[in-house]
């Protein structure tokens, strides 16, 4: 079926969202790419659509992007919304409050949809209520197509396919990152704080959350035990990666979805530091903000004092934006294979944008191509199951550079 857009882009208005568009826009032509935004105010669209034009290139005018009004408390006007493109990109969180109905529309209109969620929960639930509706609509549903989980998903997978006998283990470290954090996903991560108590331990205490059920489990723990270590493979202390949280499910979903055809592999997850006493000063910082975020106060008084304002970002430099990712797998006989993951901008509002735009382009331009169409056809499924080689090469092609050793 035709439709009148490529890629709308719901929720131009908040930061992510922006800068998602100007990423659109930036590298493609308006010859190449019918694109429109979405948001819950007109008048907020038309000025948010208008920064990114004044600070873009200038190939593309007003006119050429469609602009449509939809929000999550309509779903009417979700439905006109995603009945007239291929691809939704979502940038409206928290996800598990405005993102279940743009998906339920887009698995009944027959609409692709990727989105930058880290809530697992959410995940979670529309898998169990969308997954086999999408995968007989033969719809794609890629949640987590940012910084969460795309690096991890992408040199998890990439590492233990290089190893020459089934991978046993895959460790996945934060080398260094630089960036800033927006209000959207602060509010994520008050989302998350607020989520059902046993909610959350049914996530820290499984692994294995979001593979299919009844699907294969294994030796995996939430966390890396010990919870402070040395690499000999990386050459630097280690200590848990709290993002983990929302990287390792969907890890080890992909793998699972793959039928751990490349090792039924225990997967950790790790942030590299300098030395012995910067590891013990993080640790104590992420023990001290996971108890203080466990109490109504201190959430309502990091929201109402502490937190950016909505549709703009903190960050603590401008200087030196930046990610770097390393992947180790360990196969049967021992070798290892190492995928690292170098991008050049701000983890979250330069690189995140630009993996998610690649993802929604891939399935305009390449959907045939794409590892996951033709294995799935459709289903709630995850960036490296989906886009494999694809991805890779366009994030590549994008700037960011990702390296098999």
């Amino acid at each position: 079926m035709d439709r009148k857009w490529d890629i709308v882009v719901y929720g131009v208005t908040g930061y992510t969202g922006s800068r998602i568009t100007k990423y659109l826009v930036e590298n493609n032509s308006p010859s190449g790419l019918r694109l429109a935004v979405a948001g819950r105010s007109l008048k907020k669209v038309e000025a948010s659509l208008q920064t990114v034009l004044d600070a873009s290139s200038g190939r593309w005018k007003k006119e050429d992007i469609g602009i449509m009004v939809a929000t999550s408390d309509s779903q009417e006007s979700i439905n006109t919304m995603v009945f007239q493109t291929r691809v939704i990109i979502a940038a409206v969180g928290p996800y598990a409050i405005h993102g279940t109905p743009v998906v339920d529309a887009c698995v009944r209109h027959g609409t692709d949809y990727v989105d930058v969620t880290g809530e697992v929960w959410w995940i979670r639930q529309i898998i169990d209520r969308y997954h086999d509706a999408a995968r007989k609509s033969q719809v794609v549903v890629v949640p987590a197509c940012g910084f969460d989980s795309v690096p991890s998903d992408l040199t998890a997978y990439l590492a233990a396919r290089a190893c020459s006998s089934p991978a046993v283990s895959v460790n996945v470290s934060v080398l260094s990152a630089v960036g800033g954090v927006s209000r959207g996903t602060l509010d994520s991560i008050m989302n998350f704080s607020e989520y059902p108590l046993s909610g959350q331990l049914d996530l820290v205490r499984n692994p294995f959350y979001l593979n299919p059920q009844g699907g294969l489990t294994g030796k995996d723990k939430p966390f890396p035990f010990p919870l402070l270590f040395f690499s000999w493979d990386l050459g630097r202390w280690q200590i848990p990666n709290i993002m983990a949280l929302a990287n390792a499910p969907v890890v080890r979903r992909t793998n699972a979805l793959l039928g751990h055809s490349l090792g039924r592999y225990v997967y950790s997850e790790t942030m590299s530091v300098p030395n012995l006493f910067a590891a013990l000063i993080a640790l104590s910082a992420m023990f001290w903000m996971t108890l203080l975020l466990g109490f109504p106060p201190t959430r309502w008084f990091f929201r109402r004092y502490l937190a950016p304002a909505p549709g703009t970002a903190y960050f603590a430099t401008k200087d030196g934006l930046h990610v770097k990712i390393a992947a180790v797998a360990t196969d049967v006989s021992g070798k290892k294979s190492k995928v690292t993951f170098d991008g050049p901008g701000d983890p979250g509002y330069s690189e995140t944008p630009k993996y998610v735009a690649e993802c929604a382009l891939a399935l305009v331009f390449q959907r045939s191509e794409l590892p996951g169409v033709k294995q799935f056809g459709g289903g709630i499924l995850t960036p490296a199951s989906t886009f494999g080689d694809v991805l890779v090469k366009r994030l590549n092609d994008a700037g960011t550079k990702i390296t098999v050793q």
